[in-house]
């Protein structure tokens, strides 16, 4: 596993409204809305504080391909890694 540490991009300011099965996040810094699954919300609600790949799968091990998930987030600016 990857030693980076991802955490929520630190120029967002992130306004989440939850439904079912998905999560609509507002960004106030950027003016843009996110639709995002409930999966990769969850990785965002768990990268309230820096993890790398290995201790996110442990914190949400039920999460399939948390991965996949953060190189999504990571395309759309909300994550950031190092």
């Amino acid at each position: 596993m990857s030693s980076e540490i991802w955490r929520v991009s630190p120029q967002r300011d992130l306004h989440p409204l939850r439904f079912e099965q998905e999560v609509v996040v507002f960004d106030a810094a950027s003016g843009n809305t996110h639709l995002l699954s409930t999966d990769a919300a969850r990785i965002l609600d768990t990268l309230s504080s820096p993890l790398t790949l290995a201790a996110l799968n442990t914190a949400q091990p039920d999460i399939p391909a948390p991965d996949v998930l953060l190189h999504a987030l990571e395309k759309i600016g909300l994550v950031c890694s190092a």
